[in-house]
């Protein structure tokens, strides 16, 4: 009876080394990956915006790295479809208005130029200054709204 176990205690100890070196191996893919991407947006960024001297990469994801660049920061994406794979970049802007920082997309040198002059503002901001509130309504929403002031105005 203790051979049996002895037995079933080697097959459980074999799965779980099994599962271990599984586990490893596929970790150890994942950073091959992502060093790899991070090496190709290297490349690409300064294709892109020119050779930059003080560049650091920090790997995140197979597909995602971040990039600083001069003090900028930057974050590179792999995107593609059937065709095509490309690597987009986003920059890290604050907002001109509340100072929240978020990511805006730029193609090239002269969209970082535009982003450093003239700071855009966030997606909340934006629709404060265009709605006077962050909730955006749908377009029957704000019909419905100016049917009930006509209709108040009708009234009285």
């Amino acid at each position: 009876m203790s051979e049996k176990k002895a037995d079933k205690m080697d097959l459980k100890e074999r799965a779980l080394q099994a599962s271990r070196e599984r586990y490893e191996k596929v970790e150890i893919e994942k950073l091959k990956a992502a060093d790899q991407f991070a090496q190709k947006a290297i490349k690409e960024f300064r294709a892109v915006f020119g050779d930059v001297e003080d560049l650091t990469v920090k790997e995140m994801d197979r597909d995602e790295c971040e990039i600083i660049a001069d003090g900028l920061k930057f974050r590179a994406q792999k995107k593609g479809s059937e065709y095509c794979i490309y690597i987009k970049f986003y920059m890290h802007v604050k907002c001109r208005r509340c100072d929240k920082w978020f990511t805006y997309s730029v193609q090239n040198l002269a969209d970082v130029g535009d982003l450093l002059s003239r700071p855009p503002m966030c997606e909340n901001c934006q629709k404060l200054a265009k709605y006077g509130t962050t909730e955006v309504k749908s377009e029957a929403e704000r019909v419905m709204e100016m049917l009930r002031e006509i209709i108040e105005i009708v009234s009285d």
